[in-house]
């Protein structure tokens, strides 16, 4: 399971997953990038130390999303 709250508003977004993998994570931070309101200058990723939460693919994800 994944989670992202917005402190602004209260409005929480969650996401259960069968596993957590890269691609599972990477799909999330997207859901949550498109969740989030467009005006919003930074979003924060608060993770623990899985090594899907420093993949290659989630580095690729943070350099196309600059707010991140």
């Amino acid at each position: 399971m994944f989670g992202a709250f917005c402190p602004h508003d209260g409005q929480a977004l969650t996401e259960c997953y069968d596993r957590r993998t890269t691609i599972s994570y990477v799909d999330f931070l997207s859901e949550v990038e498109a969740w989030s309101p467009a005006e919003q200058e930074r979003v924060f990723a608060i993770a623990d130390n899985l090594n899907v939460d420093h993949a290659k693919a989630v580095l690729l994800f943070a350099a196309q999303h600059p707010r991140w």
